[in-house]
């Protein structure tokens, strides 16, 4: 469960990363097809700030960055194994803003995703001897 939970916080931050691409560009909004034009804001545009631009962009760049180093620190790549835990929690909690700031309902993986690595580095950094730390070889 090591390697999946290291590859998880890498792959979440490239595609928060990526996320952030589209929020830099002049037309980041992506309509919504049919059967989603209930919801009050396109893909890419935030639903609060509709004219956001590029501090949002940058709030998803940071993020993505945050969770890609969190994932190499889990690993020991690059990055010294004890910066995970903060990295990965500052990573999540400003991928939660992002993701409230450009909430979709396409992003509610993205969601549960930061909840679940946020609650797994709290519990290491704070119960390093618990069952979930065991689990996930930390």
């Amino acid at each position: 469960m090591h390697i999946v939970f290291g590859i998880v916080l890498i792959l979440h931050g490239l595609i928060t990363l990526a996320i952030s691409a589209g929020s830099f560009a002049p037309k980041g909004s992506i309509p919504n097809p049919d059967w989603l034009r209930w919801w009050p804001s396109q893909l890419g545009q935030s639903w609060i700030f509709p004219g956001i631009g590029w501090p949002g962009g940058l709030i998803w760049l940071v993020a993505g960055l945050l969770l890609v180093g969190a994932g190499l620190g889990f690993f020991g790549f690059l990055i010294p194994v004890a910066w995970w835990i903060p990295l990965a929690i500052a990573g999540t909690t400003l991928g939660l803003i992002a993701l409230i700031l450009y909430f979709h309902p396409y992003y509610l993986l993205g969601v549960l995703l930061n909840i679940g690595i946020l609650w797994v580095a709290l519990d290491a950094a704070l119960r390093p001897d618990s069952s979930m730390a065991k689990f996930f070889g930390i």
